[in-house]
């Protein structure tokens, strides 16, 4: 029984152009440009309705925060005007200015923080959304263009080894 060569000698360059690493790796780099590609086309940013909320919420953060300003200068001033106080507890009566001022700065930072934590929360779910698409078409692109001149190439040496085992048993 004779065994056939695993690859004949004429196919040897053309199966190695297919394997070759710079060329693997070009046809692999041009799948993965041509996905990214086809996802940046339809690329839309994620948005939120509760951006805008927080968005009108920050522009009375700032309005505040210019009024107190104003509060503060007036102040200066002004010697003798008389500023009412809150009384907050373990700090005693703390003037109303302050106490405005110490609030809105407060606000803003929550205000900051909750857009923050939602446009990551929004991003990361993006993100992961677009990496998987693109994953799943790079890879689906690899399996139809990259690997079909392989498996091509494999189905005919199977069948050139059919043939041959056939030949191999005739009398």
């Amino acid at each position: 029984m004779s065994t056939l060569p695993s690859v004949p000698a004429p196919l040897r360059g053309a199966l190695a152009a297919l394997c070759s690493p710079v060329a693997l790796e070009h046809r692999l780099a041009d799948t993965i440009d041509r996905s990214i590609a086809a996802e940046a086309d339809g690329f839309r940013a994620p948005t939120s309705a509760l951006w805008s909320v927080i968005g009108i919420a920050q522009y009375f953060v700032t309005a505040s925060l210019v009024f107190s300003a104003l509060w503060f200068v007036a102040l200066f001033y002004i010697h003798d005007a008389p500023v009412g106080s809150i009384d907050v507890p373990y700090l005693g009566p703390v003037p109303t200015p302050v106490a405005l001022l110490a609030v809105t700065l407060v606000v803003g930072y929550v205000l900051a923080k909750l857009l923050q934590l939602h446009a990551g929360w929004r991003g990361r779910r993006w993100a992961k959304r677009v990496g998987a698409h693109i994953k799943g078409e790079v890879r689906q692109r690899v399996v139809d263009e990259l690997l079909v001149p392989l498996d091509r190439f494999e189905a005919s040496r199977a069948a050139l080894n059919k043939a041959v085992s056939v030949a191999d048993d005739w009398p």
